[in-house]
């Protein structure tokens, strides 16, 4: 995984978002958005945050000149 990918997973990751590094995505990692107790993200409220992503998630990703899309409605990939 490239740095500023590593950096911005260890960063969310450490904000208790769920991430996960998967095989069968374009992407270096994913966030889960329907696991937890937190909303990080809801793809049904698109006025939720930015584009359904909190800006918290959205801000620390930005910093590293990353951006998540919607995967399917329960998971966000992360590019560049």
């Amino acid at each position: 995984m490239k740095r500023n990918f590593r950096t911005a997973f260890n960063k969310l990751e450490k904000m208790g978002v769920p991430v996960y590094e998967r095989e069968w995505t374009h992407t270096n990692f994913v966030i889960d958005a329907e696991e937890g107790h937190a909303v990080w993200a809801d793809y049904h409220r698109p006025d939720f945050g930015s584009m359904g992503v909190s800006q918290k998630i959205v801000d620390v990703l930005n910093k590293h000149d990353l951006h998540t899309q919607w995967i399917d409605p329960a998971t966000l990939g992360v590019y560049e």
